[in-house]
């Protein structure tokens, strides 16, 4: 009841600030009518994330109830703005619309942020969760004699002798082992495989990459999961926690900054990447 409570609460003060918004799309504001657009697209994505989990029968995480609670007091903050605005009397109306768009805009920028650093760490704590299952697994495991031990030793290397090939192949193009086809163009600096679901493409990618970091041992190197429905600064944020242990996130931090943090850590180093 409680959660029912805090999604339908959250929900209701959206419908608020979307009703203002759509007020302001005349042609009294048309210089600032993209932006009005765009952060009506951002509150309508939000109110239906809450509709979506308002439908939900299982008990929400707490993640979830995190989020759910800051959509709820964003749009307070956001309808009370637009309140403000439109009962306002100002010589410029549209030049104090602008001002409080950005402001609108940066606080949903914080927000999300604040929402992505969630994700992350819980995303973080499900793939420790996961080594320690593997290792517990790994420990339990009744002994074989030695000829049932071979036998799996010997199925584990043929299910990968398919790809010796192709690895091969990646790890010359990468390297530049192959002298005949480094003297016809110089290596490249992506490599991309291609294929339909099911052809061993990661697995195929994850050996390139073990088998390069053997190689090469000084390369700094990435190898990140990256969901479908992950945006840019999500994975960019990934990939840098993967490069430098030391790095904590910050909701401040957009795409540009964080591709300069990438740029000064790796301009010394070798590198390579897996997404």
């Amino acid at each position: 009841m409680e959660e029912e409570g805090l999604v339908s609460a959250a929900t209701g003060a959206l419908q608020p600030a979307l009703a203002k918004l759509a007020a302001l799309l005349g042609d009294e504001y048309k210089e600032v009518r993209g932006e009005v657009e765009l952060l009506t697209r951002e509150l309508a994505a939000m109110d239906a994330f809450l509709l979506t989990k308002s439908e939900e029968e299982e008990d929400h995480s707490s993640q979830d109830k995190a989020c759910m609670h800051e959509i709820r007091e964003l749009s307070y903050d956001i309808d009370d703005d637009l309140g403000g605005f439109i009962m306002a009397s100002v010589p410029d109306k549209s030049a104090e619309l602008a001002g409080l768009l950005d402001k609108m805009q940066a606080m949903l920028g914080r927000t999300k942020a604040r929402h992505q650093m969630i994700a992350t760490a819980v995303d973080d704590l499900k793939e420790q969760v996961v080594k320690v299952a593997e290792r517990h697994s790994h420990h339990k495991r009744p002994k074989v004699d030695d000829g049932r031990a071979l036998a799996t030793v010997n199925n584990a290397s043929s299910e990968l002798v398919g790809i010796d090939g192709p690895k091969e192949e990646l790890i010359q193009l990468l390297t530049g082992s192959d002298s005949e086809s480094t003297q016809q163009q110089p290596n490249p600096s992506l490599v991309a495989i291609v294929g339909s679901g099911g052809m061993g493409k990661t697995t195929l990618a994850k050996q390139v990459y073990k088998d390069l970091k053997q190689i090469q041992f000084n390369c700094h190197a990435a190898f990140c999961s990256v969901p479908r429905s992950s945006d840019k600064v999500q994975v960019i944020r990934a990939i840098y926690k993967k490069l430098n242990r030391s790095y904590y996130p910050s909701p401040d931090e957009d795409l540009r900054q964080l591709v300069t943090m990438i740029s000064d850590f790796l301009e010394d180093k070798q590198y390579g990447f897996k997404i």
